[in-house]
């Protein structure tokens, strides 16, 4: 098995606590993004990638997440840059 059954149950939490958040957009608002509960997810995800060990966690002030992941290995390589953006319904 690839993950644990420790890590299955895990992760089965993690995404069960992110869908109970509510993001659903507001088709007239001219903010973005439209709500600002659509923030809470962001904060939540910022939160755990403390938790998990990632360094220079920020959430702006449109609820893009940034964080710098620390390296696995002991090599120096190129840094890569890879901004995950969360698409808001509606806009």
């Amino acid at each position: 098995m690839f993950f644990s059954e420790e890590e299955v149950h895990e992760l089965i939490e993690r995404f069960c606590r992110y869908v109970k958040v509510d993001t659903q957009s507001d088709p007239d608002s001219s903010t973005f993004p439209s709500t600002e509960k659509q923030k809470l997810l962001g904060a939540i995800l910022a939160e755990e990638l403390v938790s998990l060990g990632a360094a220079e966690v920020e959430m702006d002030s449109y609820g893009y997440v940034y964080a710098t992941l620390p390296s696995t290995i002991d090599q120096k390589l190129d840094i890569i840059n890879k901004c995950i953006e969360r698409q808001y319904m509606g806009r």
